[in-house]
């Protein structure tokens, strides 16, 4: 998880500063990780590539000649997002 700032939380830094906030004041009671499967399974309904679904919600790849070598750019992510 990055910040405008491109630095990046740690996930229970994350969940304490904004996450609980964020659910408490539209009233709801979810975790981040809920948000994850739900992005996940419709980006996989989409066919999007694979290496972009993990670049989009932070999870680390295959191999490392992906993930070292492979950048997908901001709008590619963008469009998959877009897809959903």
């Amino acid at each position: 998880m990055c910040r405008p700032d491109n630095r990046k939380f740690t996930y229970d830094s994350f969940y304490n500063t904004y996450w609980k906030k964020i659910m408490n004041n539209i009233g709801l009671d979810h975790t981040p990780h809920e948000t994850r499967y739900t992005t996940i399974s419709k980006l996989t309904a989409k066919k999007v590539d694979d290496r972009v679904l993990r670049s989009i919600v932070g999870h680390t790849g295959k191999g490392i000649a992906e993930k070292v070598y492979t950048e997908i750019d901001l709008e590619v992510k963008l469009e998959a997002i877009n897809l959903i």
